[in-house]
């Protein structure tokens, strides 16, 4: 086991110490379990080898290396390969951040470990069919700009104004130095139309992000609330919360911020100036970065059922529900839970108040090859239509399933081609499109049948 100095959580991004051979850790903020664990070396990769030692591998193996090449020279500076390690976080099953440690120089030998959500990212491109390269089946791609990830949920505006839903959000690269940007995607092919350089403040995980009328608002960690054009990402205004900021919603023509200290700050969308409270209702949910909710629903936890005459957490025969997603119109309402009692298997069900219209298992697998986190469940729903991503028990691929949402009867299910990151970041609708965010990447897909169109970032 390799000696760790400190991570990231891969769940809120906080700093977590480890101590030599630890495997396990608990995130003293957002309390996610990790497993610590070690992964191939990269390939190509070659040892560095010190006098009288032998090179780097277990016995009987060749040492790290490609055919036909020495291993690295003895000289100044020369840098080590670099072991690569993965952390998988059991709060969010299947997190993976990618973790390198390598020798800073030939006098002094120290751990520098470089921390992400998932592996280095490309540049938006359209699916290619799978191809195989010596191994395990990937996504082809064409080569690439540098490479960055895509780190948000799935925010949506029609920025060029053709009519389809573009996507917004936060990307970050390290190589060659660590760059943090707000990035306006094409939604017809992923090509890029805008970015903004940002603060760390404004992409980390107490921030939040969110389309208000014309204007993309960004309400940082530090309670400061900057707006943008959405159609051009330039400045239009700056606020103060004087708090962190929680749940964002809008009206016609204001935002309104709920903080931490349990206060709702409004502004006018057009200058930023302050606005007395909002009348009840009048502030509707929208596509941010801080919940699940969308444009006409919400989702809340079991513990606000009965607020909105939902049934109980243990009250639907054959499952637990622990989610749902609740419209703002219509009488169904959607509860997402797992099986119970058996083997905990991903559900969902359609009630009329508290009466169960039809219910199901969300796999359209072999429900035995899945697994669920019942507490980070999420959907979306439009045109009838309700989507729902689940987990495969590998925790390194993840399928989608679109059912009726009046019949409850599957329209299709489908693997989300490269994803090897399987924790759920978001998941919307727009237009003829399903957009599903992992933490560093986000993939649309034909809300029609499925099929995978184009992506930007990867796992």
């Amino acid at each position: 086991m390799a000696i760790l100095d400190q991570i990231s959580c891969p769940k809120c991004g906080a700093s977590v110490k480890l101590s030599p051979g630890q495997e396990f850790y608990s995130c003293p903020y957002c309390k996610a379990t990790s497993h610590i664990h070690e992964a191939a070396p990269p390939p190509g990769a070659q040892p560095l080898n010190m006098p009288g030692q032998q090179p780097f591998g277990m016995p009987g193996q060749a040492p790290y290396g490609m055919p036909g090449q020495p291993p690295y020279p003895m000289g100044p500076m020369m840098p080590p390969p670099m072991p690569a390690y993965r952390v998988r976080s059991g709060g969010n099953p299947g997190a993976v951040i990618g973790v390198a440690v390598g020798l800073v120089s030939m006098i002094a030998v120290g751990a520098v470990v470089a921390v992400g959500a998932g592996t280095a990212a490309f540049t938006a491109r359209r699916s290619k069919p799978p191809t195989t390269m010596g191994g395990p089946t990937v996504t082809a791609v064409a080569p690439s700009a540098p490479e960055f990830q895509f780190t948000d949920r799935p925010l949506l505006f029609d920025v060029n104004g053709d009519g389809v839903q573009d996507l917004i959000g936060t990307c970050r690269k390290w190589v060659p130095v660590e760059e943090n940007w707000i990035g306006a995607y094409s939604g017809a092919d992923g090509s890029a139309l805008w970015s903004i350089p940002t603060q760390k403040e404004m992409a980390q995980w107490d921030a939040r992000r969110a389309i208000a009328g014309d204007k993309l608002v960004v309400a940082d960690s530090l309670g400061k609330v900057t707006a943008y054009g959405a159609r051009n990402g330039k400045p239009a205004w700056t606020a103060t919360l004087g708090e962190k900021p929680r749940e964002v919603c809008v009206g016609t023509d204001f935002v309104g911020i709920d903080t931490a200290d349990k206060q709702k700050r409004v502004f006018a969308l057009s200058d930023g100036a302050p606005r007395p409270p909002a009348p009840k209702g009048s502030c509707k949910p929208t596509w941010t970065s801080g919940t699940d909710d969308g444009p006409g629903y919400r989702i809340i936890g079991w513990s606000d059922f009965d607020d909105v005459g939902l049934p109980s957490l243990h009250s639907i025969q054959g499952m637990d529900a622990h989610r749902a997603l609740v419209p703002e119109d219509g009488r169904l309402r959607f509860m997402m839970g797992s099986k119970s009692p058996g083997t905990q298997v991903a559900m969902v069900a359609a009630v009329d108040g508290k009466k169960v219209v039809w219910k199901g298992l969300v796999p359209g697998v072999d429900p035995l090859t899945t697994t669920v986190n019942v507490t980070t469940q999420v959907a979306a729903l439009s045109q009838g239509k309700l989507v729902i991503p689940y987990t495969m028990s590998d925790h390194r691929s993840v399928r989608i399933a679109c059912l009726d949402a009046a019949t409850g009867a599957r329209s299709w299910d489908v693997d989300v081609p490269g994803v090897t990151n399987s924790v759920t970041h978001g998941i919307a609708i727009a237009g003829n499109q399903v957009f599903y965010s992992t933490w560093t990447s986000v993939h649309v897909l034909n809300l029609a049948n499925g099929s995978h169109r184009w992506f930007v970032g990867r796992d």
